[in-house]
């Protein structure tokens, strides 16, 4: 009769992180419902590293559009990533240079476009994720930077987003120079 009663106990000291885990994880996503942006990106992440729910990419990418849609830098930047990635929506180079771009406007800080590995740096992919992030910006008038401004509504062709003050900046709008000619 100990054994089963030691199991017991065993099961009960290691659940119970679980249990509160489990329970945490409901008041988030309470809050994230609520719309709070912070906790829609927090909730994307436990759905993205099975943090006190099963893990689902699917849900996941859910969660962090609903925090980049009202102006969640980390939203936008963890969107970015699983479309670099692939989880949870089809790989999108594009739409991940979209994302990152975005999120640096938001904020200069964080999801620098120069943390980006250099093979996904491809000059086409990259002019039309700028673009988009700059029309995604503009759709959303009421988004501000964390200077308290919108480069991106400027009419000016400049580029409209804050540059991180250290590391490896890529300025945009990317454009080649023309199509090169072969010497014979």
């Amino acid at each position: 009769m100990r054994f089963p009663i030691a199991i017991l106990i065993l099961f009960l000291a290691f659940a119970a992180p679980v249990f509160s885990q489990t329970a945490e994880f409901q008041s988030l996503l309470e809050k994230a419902r609520d719309g709070d942006r912070a906790a829609q990106n927090d909730v994307g992440i436990a759905y993205s590293e099975a943090q006190g729910v099963k893990p689902n990419q699917k849900k996941a990418v859910y969660w962090f559009r609903q925090s980049a849609e009202q102006g969640g830098v980390y939203g936008a930047c963890n969107l970015g990533l699983h479309y670099r990635m692939g989880w949870g929506v089809d790989r999108n180079v594009t739409l991940m240079w979209k994302y990152v771009f975005a999120a640096h406007a938001l904020d200069g800080l964080n999801c620098n476009p120069g943390d980006v590995p250099r093979k996904l740096r491809r000059p086409r992919s990259m002019e039309r994720g700028w673009n988009l992030a700059v029309a995604w910006l503009r759709a959303h008038p009421d988004f501000k930077n964390h200077f308290g401004d919108q480069p991106w509504m400027s009419d000016k062709n400049e580029y409209p987003i804050t540059v991180r003050e250290y590391g490896v900046s890529i300025q945009l709008p990317y454009r080649e120079t023309g199509k090169q000619t072969r010497r014979r």
